[in-house]
């Protein structure tokens, strides 16, 4: 019974003290990453990833209609349009294909993958190919029935161009010239993560490269011969070319650059400036349509690039809720304050004014992915490692306060708006607070230790009951409660 009042209590303490002021937020935040845009047709389709849905729009994207995959677990990690109005979608061990823009499908269940995610689909007409599992697979009944290729190298990109085949691995570059059937080696020195085909060159991306190797091959005359690009350093996974102008993306979050642009054929490469929304962000995928370059964004959706990497627009608006794990609001006496929505899964920070519908992505510091955010007053602070960054204007300007321990990510966030301290609780360390905004901090010894914690701290909050008043925390460790300044702790749960 106990243990019954003790969680009873610590739920109501985690929830908000007037029920009756919620009200609905119809349309939260979209964001998502979407594996694959492609022309279908006078239309385009999307692939999100992890979900069992596609996006159809028209020849330049939005407006987008849904899609639904034929059941909860089909989810689509690759997709070509082969002609004829058919569509085809890799999945887990299986290719689904539908000849009714997605009305119906019907599934092509492939046993040697053994549930491998089919990552790559190419080719036109009746002659299709598709690799996942190491293994490089061919149809030639237009994708109603596959055969895994036994005399092809193990392949983890592939591209078809004409009648010639391209296979990037382990073992470097192989071409084809007879569907499959045999193979030559072009090139051996690297191994290989993506093929693809822009304006009549050839591109192939190179795996496990140094800060001093060249990430990016280039061919002119359909893979007889290659040379290296001046890209290093990097990791591209999606390549196109629009009005003259050559792009290539990373999809690595931590990577220094994401989006590159090339003006005399992918020679040469210059990256983007990412000082202003929707960047950082990694780029999954890059697609050019007639009035500029779709580019998905990780965790941002679909944006629309025009006018040289100069102007960005949201494109995929309505579709992809992101899952939301903080909440904040703002309030000003005269105006509507603003609302704030923050999504560790998307890692994006979105705001709009109280009386606004639409939502706005706000740029912080870094590319990490903040594990906390608290609002309070008209002050925004996320929680990153060894401290938190604070914003009085909206994210126009960001500071960075430091915690005791540089090291440690600040996983649990808590201000407690009576004292008004500011409470962290850093990844196996103990919690600290400031009363001065992060000038100056108290360690809270965790039983006994000044540098030992738990390993995860997940809540902090305040426990107020009846003559008793302090801080609870709910850890890897259990539940434990102090009494607000220096402890000592001790267990609830």
């Amino acid at each position: 019974m106990r243990h019954l009042l003790v969680l009873f209590l610590f739920a109501m303490m985690c929830s908000t003290a007037n029920a009756q002021s919620w009200r609905p937020i119809d349309k939260s935040p979209c964001g998502g990453t979407y594996l694959s845009i492609i022309a279908h047709g006078d239309s385009l389709v999307a692939a999100p990833y992890y979900k069992s849905f596609l996006l159809m729009g028209g020849s330049e994207g939005p407006p987008w209609r849904r899609i639904d995959m034929p059941s909860a677990a089909a989810e689509a990690f690759s997709l070509l349009s082969p002609g004829s109005g058919r569509l085809l979608a890799g999945s887990f061990g299986r290719i689904y294909r539908s000849d009714d823009d997605g009305q119906t499908w019907s599934e092509s269940y492939i046993s040697e993958l053994l549930g491998a995610i089919v990552t790559g689909l190419s080719g036109a007409g009746d002659t299709l190919f598709a690799c996942g599992g190491g293994m490089l697979l061919r149809s030639v009944t237009r994708g109603a029935s596959w055969n895994v290729l036994s005399s092809a190298p193990e392949a983890d990109a592939l591209l078809s161009v004409g009648q010639r085949v391209f296979c990037g691995g382990p073992t470097g570059i192989h071409i084809s010239d007879d569907r499959g059937e045999n193979w030559q080696r072009v090139w051996s020195t690297d191994s290989v993560l993506g093929l693809y085909a822009a304006d009549g060159v050839v591109f192939a991306a190179l795996r496990g490269i140094s800060s001093s190797q060249a990430s990016l091959l280039r061919s002119t005359d359909n893979g007889a011969t290659w040379e290296t690009t001046d890209l290093a350093g990097t990791s591209i996974n999606t390549l196109i070319e629009h009005d003259g102008v050559y792009y290539s993306g990373c999809n690595i979050p931590e990577a220094a650059h994401h989006l590159f642009t090339s003006t005399d054929g992918g020679r040469h490469w210059t990256p983007v400036l990412e000082n202003r929304v929707p960047f950082p962000r990694a780029v999954w995928h890059l697609h050019a349509t007639p009035g500029g370059i779709l580019v998905s964004l990780g965790g941002l959706g679909i944006w629309r690039l025009e006018d040289n990497a100069d102007s960005w627009t949201f494109a995929s608006e309505g579709h992809f809720r992101a899952a939301i794990a903080r909440i904040g609001l703002t309030f000003r006496t005269g105006d509507h304050g603003h609302e704030y929505m923050y999504s560790i899964k998307e890692n994006f920070l979105a705001v709009r004014p109280g009386d606004a519908s639409s939502w706005e992505f706000l740029l912080y510091p870094g590319t990490e992915r903040p594990m906390d955010m608290v609002v309070v007053g008209d002050t925004v602070f996320l929680a990153v490692t060894g401290g938190f960054y604070t914003t009085h204007d909206v994210g126009a300007h960001w500071e960075f306060r430091p915690t005791p321990f540089p090291d440690a990510p600040v996983q649990a966030f808590h201000y407690e708006i009576i004292s008004k301290r500011i409470y962290a609780g850093g990844r196996g360390v103990p919690l600290v607070w400031t009363g001065n905004g992060g000038q100056s901090w108290t360690i809270v010894p965790w039983y006994g230790s000044t540098t030992q914690g738990p390993r995860n701290w997940n809540k902090i909050t305040l426990w107020s009951v009846t003559s008793y008043q302090g801080i609870v925390a709910a850890t890897s460790d259990g539940a434990h409660l102090f009494d607000g300044d220096t402890g000592p702790w001790r267990k609830l749960l």
